[in-house]
């Protein structure tokens, strides 16, 4: 394993849960400019991990979408793998960083359903986290920023 990912897998623990039984810990930290995460899943079959990192400050102009400056970097992982004839879905995490006006973050999926995601303290004076887990056989289509009256504040696309 290379350094960058090593390092990862030290930062700091900022939420644990469960999802379809099995649990989940999400790791992450605002180094200088720069969200850092790394995500691990344990589930019967098979252990996941992943991390990244993208710049949150400033929040990130995308060239599909118009920037409000609430969302900063954001992403998804998970997928599938074939186990004899079965296909099996494994849990995937929708997260990135959102700003500190920011009181509810939704996700939307193609199947006209939605899903409120964590909001998790990051350490960081201008940005938290958000985090959903999900099952990636029902692809995500749209993150939307709530303030805390309910009025939106931005959106991303998938």
């Amino acid at each position: 394993m290379n350094e960058h990912l090593e390092n990862l897998q030290n930062l700091t623990l900022r939420a644990s849960g469960e999802f379809l039984g099995n649990r989940w810990e999400f790791r992450g930290d605002i180094i200088g400019d720069s969200e850092h995460h790394w995500i691990s899943y344990i589930g019967p079959d098979y252990y996941t991990e992943g991390g990244g990192s993208g710049a949150p400050l400033p929040f990130a102009t995308d060239i599909y979408r118009k920037t409000y400056g609430h969302i900063g970097a954001c992403g998804w992982s998970g997928g599938w793998e074939r186990k004899w004839l079965w296909r099996i879905h494994k849990p995937g995490f929708v997260n990135g960083v959102v700003s500190r006006k920011v009181a509810k973050v939704f996700v939307f999926f193609k199947n006209e359903a939605s899903e409120e995601a964590l909001i998790i303290e990051s350490g960081h004076p201008d940005v938290q986290f958000f985090l959903l887990p999900y099952l990636p056989k029902i692809q995500w289509i749209e993150i939307v920023a709530l303030d805390a009256e309910g009025y939106e504040l931005d959106r991303a696309l998938s």
